[in-house]
């Protein structure tokens, strides 16, 4: 391994947990291929950390924005198969808003944008 590139060591990662535990690994596994990559040889290892760094944030938000997308779909498809739900998701959605009419929580407020698609989708 090049020197100054940082390796998260086998214990790190054992007692690391959820997306922690799952970056060592990533981490470990792409600085591996980075420091034997010939196009690579003029990075420093602070610059291999940085660059590990920037693409951990991308992998991480493609990952997050993934799973957004497969709980949309199947909360779209149990509405779909399930049109009472509606009802007792629209309940809820009115009993979580505040004062103003505002939502008090950003997860509300994705689930009434999921309901609207949902809702506009079964009318066309």
């Amino acid at each position: 391994m090049r020197k100054g590139v940082h390796i998260y060591t086998e214990q790190e990662i054992e007692q690391a947990s959820g997306t922690e535990k799952e970056r060592g690994q990533w981490w470990n596994e792409k600085a591996k291929e980075m420091c034997e990559n010939p196009q690579c040889d003029m990075l420093r290892g602070e610059a291999i950390n940085q660059r590990l760094y920037k693409e951990w944030k991308i992998h991480k938000a493609e990952k997050m924005a993934e799973e957004e997308m497969q709980t949309r779909e199947a909360t779209e498809a149990i509405l779909e198969e399930c049109p009472n739900l509606q009802g007792l998701v629209d309940r809820k959605s009115k009993s979580k808003q505040g004062k103003h009419g505002h939502e008090t929580s950003s997860v509300w407020s994705w689930q009434c944008k999921l309901q609207e698609e949902a809702r506009t989708r079964s009318r066309s």
